[in-house]
């Protein structure tokens, strides 16, 4: 199950961003758990500076087709996209790491 949280005061755009995630999960599958953040210490400890934001905590693979697609429906391809080649990436790289550094 995917935990999301949304970051935000709760103001028209946090709701929107809610009912899209509302819509886009079911119809894909996708089993989640959504909670809205509106506590201003909260929200800066998190590091968001600017709202609505959205955080994807990941109980499960870290990059799946149906997170995919939900990613892209949510946050738009480009930027999507973006995450999604920087998880590879990243997630080569530390492989490589790792074999070189355990032999």
């Amino acid at each position: 199950m995917k935990k999301l949280e949304i970051y935000g005061p709760g103001c028209p755009r946090c709701e929107q961003l809610a009912k899209l995630i509302g819509q886009a999960a079911p119809e894909l599958g996708i089993p989640y758990q959504l909670e809205k953040v509106t506590d201003i210490k909260r929200i800066t400890d998190a590091g968001v500076m600017m709202t609505p934001a959205l955080a994807l905590l990941l109980a499960g693979p870290a990059l799946s087709l149906p997170s995919m697609i939900v990613l892209i429906k949510v946050m738009g391809a480009r930027k999507a996209l973006t995450y999604i080649v920087l998880v590879i990436l990243m997630a080569t790289i530390t492989g490589m790491l790792f074999g070189v550094i355990a032999g």
